[in-house]
């Protein structure tokens, strides 16, 4: 089933979401007043964009692996910077059965890259050259330069007694549904979970966890109440208080949009960022599915990559025993 619409509805980034959230493969098109575009999805990643502004198209195939994969993804951020620049036009999405191979360009190992990674670098360039167009600097301290003096005492808390070579995730949600559907679901695919409902609580866990010398992946909501009830970035302030501990895990960050409020300053130090289901909410069945399907992906895909690209983020710089 194809999908239709205008992007004075839906932007440009909404639409890569709702595909990439699906898991899709297919083409989607823009028809904009710059021109036509097309970003090609394999199984929800990215493996091809292209719009006005690309430069021909030329062969990868005689370069070495590493550098072609460099070449492509740098061809994709570029197209995909331009295209998130148009606010008016249609899309379609036209999806194929091809999910594992059936042309040329799928059958090589290139699997493509997740959206979501993409959409957040693109955050971060977008913002990155607003600063430099105003030269304002950024109001916002990053999670990795806290003020002076401005280090929390660890909490008390009750030391956890898993053993060191075990990597578990620290769950922060204010939801109850999510944190129980997330948690059963990771659980079952090998990770030991601890679950936090407010900032207070998962900055108490984290300092029990770090005592206690476990490795940890902090799996937080970005849009949750902070502490003192003034903003929706308890996500944020999570990361920002565990830094001042000295406590550096990997970070997966949860958003119910891929919005403006992804900015390079406060989500410094995040590793990868996943789309929440919100729709589905409006019938248990589905969204408990949806909630099922994000696991899986971060078990089959995100934890490992993100546990793997700097094991030593864990537990404050100190890297894990082998």
């Amino acid at each position: 089933m194809g999908l239709y619409g205008s992007l004075k509805d839906f932007s440009v980034q909404e639409v890569i979401q709702i595909v990439s959230f699906g898991q899709k493969s297919g083409c989607l098109s823009f028809e904009t007043p710059a021109g036509a575009g097309a970003v090609i999805f394999r199984d929800g990643r990215i493996v091809a964009s292209f719009d006005a502004g690309s430069p021909p198209d030329a062969s990868v195939a005689p370069l070495p692996w590493s550098q072609a994969v460099e070449i492509a993804r740098t061809r994709i951020a570029a197209s995909l910077d331009r295209l998130s620049r148009c606010r008016d036009g249609d899309f379609s999405f036209e999806p194929t059965i091809e999910a594992s191979g059936g042309g040329d360009a799928l059958d090589t190992p290139w699997r493509g890259i997740p959206a979501m990674d993409l959409l957040l670098e693109l955050a971060c360039r977008q913002d990155e050259q607003e600063r430099d167009a105003s030269s304002v600097e950024p109001k916002e301290t990053s999670p990795e330069a806290p003020p002076p003096g401005a280090d929390d005492p660890v909490p008390p808390g009750e030391p956890f007694t898993r053993t060191r070579s075990e990597r578990s995730v620290l769950l922060v949600d204010d939801e109850e549904l999510v944190r129980r559907l997330l948690s059963r679901y990771l659980v079952e695919g090998g990770y030991p979970v601890i679950e936090a409902g407010d900032v207070d609580s998962a900055v108490k866990s984290a300092a029990s966890l770090g005592q206690a010398g476990v490795s940890f992946v902090l799996v937080a909501d970005l849009n949750m109440p902070a502490s003192a009830g003034d903003s929706f970035r308890g996500g944020i302030e999570v990361v920002k208080r565990l830094n001042r501990m000295r406590l550096r895990p990997p970070i997966v960050m949860m958003t119910d949009s891929m919005s403006s409020s992804l900015r390079a300053p406060t989500m410094r130090g995040v590793w990868s960022v996943m789309l929440k289901p919100g729709l589905s909410k409006l019938d248990p069945d589905e969204f408990e599915a949806d909630m099922r399907a994000m696991a899986g992906r971060m078990v089959q895909d995100v934890l490992p990559r993100v546990c793997g690209a700097s094991p030593a983020r864990a537990r404050g710089g100190a890297a894990p025993p082998a």
